[in-house]
C-alpha cells in the first residue's frame, strides 16, 4: 500500500489477521475468503494517488491550517489551531484520513465531550472545525479523485454537556 509518511512516499506491505488459524484442509473457511475478498476490494483504487493518502496531522499542519491562513481572518486560524492542539489532535493526529468514517468522529466527539470538560459552545466550535477539516478533504479529493461516496461527518450528532436545572415552579 502506498502512503505518504513525514512527506515521503513509502510503499507498506499491510497484513491483517482474519480468523482462527485452522488446519483442515487445503481451502480456507468461507468467512476467510469473504472477508479477504472485501479487504482486496477496499484496497484496490485504481485512480489514488499515493500522495493524497495522508495521516490527518499530516493533513491539518502541511493543507488545511496553510489553506486557512491565506483564506480566513488571523482570529479563525488561531482559533483552529486551538481547537486542534487541545482537543481533536490526541484523538485523531496519526488516522489516515482515508479511512475515516463517521463512527470515528463520532467516537473521537464523545472522547473529548467527557462530562463537565467543555461547555455547549465549545463541543459546538469542535464540531465545526471537524466538518470543516472533512468538507476540506473532500473538495481536494475530488479534484484528483473523482466522486466522493459520502461525506464522514454527515449523520453525526454533538453530545451536549447540559446542567440539569430543576423545572421552574
Amino acid at each position: 500500500m502506498d502512503r505518504t509518511v513525514n512527506g515521503e512516499l513509502r510503499h507498506d506491505r499491510v497484513a491483517k489477521r482474519l480468523g482462527e488459524v485452522t488446519t483442515r484442509g487445503k481451502c480456507p473457511p468461507q468467512k476467510i475468503e469473504d472477508e479477504a475478498r472485501e479487504i482486496v476490494a477496499a484496497a484496490t483504487v485504481t485512480n489514488a494517488n499515493p500522495g493524497r493518502v495522508v495521516t490527518m496531522g499530516e493533513f491539518v499542519d502541511r493543507v488545511y491550517l496553510p489553506h486557512i491562513e491565506h483564506h480566513k481572518r488571523p482570529s479563525t486560524l488561531k482559533g483552529y489551531k486551538d481547537i486542534w492542539r487541545n482537543h481533536v489532535k490526541a484523538h485523531c493526529a496519526d488516522v489516515w484520513l482515508k479511512d475515516v468514517r463517521t463512527f470515528h468522529v463520532q467516537g473521537w466527539l464523545d472522547a473529548i465531550a467527557a462530562p463537565g470538560t467543555l461547555g455547549r459552545k465549545s463541543l459546538k466550535h469542535i464540531k465545526t472545525f471537524l466538518s470543516a477539516l472533512c468538507s476540506s478533504w473532500r473538495s481536494s479529493r475530488a479534484t484528483t479523485q473523482g466522486k466522493i461516496q459520502s461525506a464522514p461527518l454527515q449523520r453525526l450528532r454533538r453530545q451536549q454537556n447540559r446542567k440539569k436545572h430543576p423545572p421552574m415552579t
